[in-house]
């Protein structure tokens, strides 16, 4: 891995090992399902039906079978993954062993991995309150560890959580057949501006993630706390809770109405297992 940091080189071992059952199969090839086509690629043999092209009859198989046959193949594709990945103050947080951003960067390389396994472009976008990094789709192995060491060596920029930004960024790309992975806490209050915009035009997955304590807070409390994002320190009242929990409403209700898968994922437990689950039952849709 040449010049990379010994860090950030432990931290994509680490991560290639931990997403091998992605790479088997798992969720390669399902956070989106295969087209059906007559390409290049053989995928199945299936019973013939009328309409059916009877070019691609296996007449081989038909005999031995006593039943025709038919030869179908994986249409090639063209697919693009975005990942837009939130690297604000407020994702450098953890009150576990993780921080927010930590498990951002370990799911943001799993989903670039599983892309590269089925030979899909994908790209990056980290952004706070502005784009900071970008790398555009390509294919590749060389590209996509370009991908996981841009992103394990990120680090925390901006004042606050603008999604709108790399929306912004995404709609000016031409790509017809682009799913997009918004990685992000989603701290923010105008992501409404845009969002709506771009599922229009592509499938968008939000995966939000947060800590225990933005979860889970004592049912009284009186704290003094600094914000990671301005500096300030705040003081933080037990309606703190309350208003986190109308915030998540407030966007699962949103995200909806617009037809947005969001999986959520915390600091404190194992994700690996839920995403896999979570985009088998996407497929399954």
């Amino acid at each position: 891995m040449g010049s990379i940091k010994k860090d950030i080189q432990s931290k994509i071992k680490y991560i290639q090992i931990k997403t091998r059952r992605l790479l088997t199969g798992s969720i390669a090839g399902n956070y989106v399902t295969k087209r059906k086509g007559y390409g290049l690629e053989f995928e199945q043999l299936r019973e013939y039906q009328v309409g059916d092209d009877v070019r691609f009859i296996d007449w081989k198989s038909s005999a031995r079978s006593n039943k025709l046959l038919l030869k179908e193949y994986c249409e090639e594709r063209n697919r693009t993954v975005m990942l837009l990945v939130d690297i604000s103050k407020s994702s450098f947080f953890g009150s576990s062993k993780q921080l927010k951003s930590d498990v951002m960067a370990d799911i943001t390389s799993a989903l670039a991995l599983a892309a590269d396994y089925t030979k899909d472009a994908v790209g990056l976008v980290l952004f706070s309150d502005t784009v900071h990094s970008y790398i555009p789709p390509a294919r590749g192995k060389a590209h996509v560890m370009n991908v996981l060491k841009t992103m394990y060596a990120a680090e925390p920029k901006g004042s606050s959580t603008t999604i709108s930004q790399a929306m912004q960024l995404l709609g000016q790309l031409k790509r017809t057949d682009t799913i997009a992975f918004l990685i992000s806490d989603c701290i923010d209050e105008q992501y409404q501006k845009t969002i709506h915009t771009i599922t229009a035009r592509y499938d968008l997955v939000v995966v939000r993630c947060l800590d225990a304590r933005e979860q889970r807070l004592p049912a009284s409390f009186h704290i003094q706390l600094q914000d990671l994002e301005t500096g300030e320190d705040v003081f933080v009242h037990s309606n703190a809770l309350a208003l986190c929990d109308k915030r998540l409403e407030q966007q699962n209700n949103y995200f909806r109405r617009h037809g947005i898968d969001c999986f959520d994922v915390t600091t404190h437990k194992p994700y690996l297992n839920n995403l896999i689950q979570f985009f088998q039952k996407r497929v399954a849709r």
